[in-house]
């Protein structure tokens, strides 16, 4: 793998996010999770002087954004982590399954990768156990990210974690 390919995508991924949020932000939590035939991306965001995250996907709707430039970057952040996850495929390198970037304002950034197979979970209980394991997101009272976020703190409770 090509760490100066690597440090590239991330720099545009950061690039590509920031043109999405149309506001100052303190740091970013993007979600990715790619396979040969699949991947979901998404993140949050704080804004400045903010304590509760921003999802990406209500941005547009909550600063009456233009839907299909906000998709164009959208597709962009998204073709860069299959990018990412492709370079690593054709390297010696473990293949990663699941990552998780944080972005600071100032910069700095981490990454941290994932490994275990994920072809089996359902993909918003995924999202809902990284939400909460990330970002302490609780879902909404009766809704089915709810439901999904109480059977995995039930299955916590008795020693059945699941990431």
């Amino acid at each position: 793998m090509d760490t100066q390919i690597t440090e590239e995508i991330f720099q545009k991924a950061a690039q590509i996010m920031n043109e999405m949020i149309p506001e100052e932000w303190e740091k970013i939590y993007l979600y990715a999770q790619i396979s040969e035939d699949h991947g979901t991306v998404f993140f949050y965001y704080f804004p400045v002087g903010g304590n509760k995250p921003v999802y990406s996907l209500n941005v547009p709707k909550s600063f009456n954004l233009d839907e299909d430039e906000f998709i164009n970057l959208r597709t962009e952040l998204d073709d860069c982590f299959f990018e990412l996850w492709e370079e690593i495929r054709g390297s010696d390198q473990e293949q990663w399954t699941c990552l998780t970037f944080i972005l600071e304002n100032t910069g700095n950034f981490k990454i941290e990768y994932g490994y275990e197979d994920l072809t089996e979970n359902d993909p918003i209980e995924t999202q809902v156990i990284w939400e909460y394991k990330t970002l302490g997101i609780i879902p909404e009272n009766g809704s089915y990210k709810k439901s999904l976020f109480d059977i995995y703190m039930k299955n916590l409770e008795n020693g059945e974690e699941k990431r």
